[in-house]
């Protein structure tokens, strides 16, 4: 893939879904991002029950991913929603798995 200069996220869609293209859009600060339609959609309807608890993202080896985590007291849910590219200035937390999360 070449590189991109602009801010940009591409759409994760796993694998085994046929049927979807994959979105990309640009942004230029964190809020943009976070409001981007199909980045928003994801805090609207809880993961098997578990409500929104907030954005986070992990580094993957060249990849900046976008997760979505879930939350309620012990249960923990988490996706990647998209990968970012050139995210310079995104101020999101870290995404950290514990042994507990397992």
């Amino acid at each position: 893939m070449k590189e991109m200069k602009e801010k940009t996220i591409i759409q994760h869609v796993p694998s085994f879904c046929d049927g979807f293209d994959r979105q990309t859009s640009t942004y230029n600060t964190t809020d943009e991002l976070l409001n981007i339609l199909w980045v928003k959609s994801w805090e609207k309807t809880p993961f098997k029950g578990v409500p929104f608890y907030r954005y986070s993202v992990s580094k993957d080896c060249d990849k900046t991913l976008l997760m979505i985590e879930y939350k309620h007291g012990d249960i923990h849910k988490w996706l990647v929603i998209g990968y970012l590219y050139n995210d310079d200035g995104i101020n999101l937390p870290s995404f950290i798995v514990t042994k507990e999360q397992k």
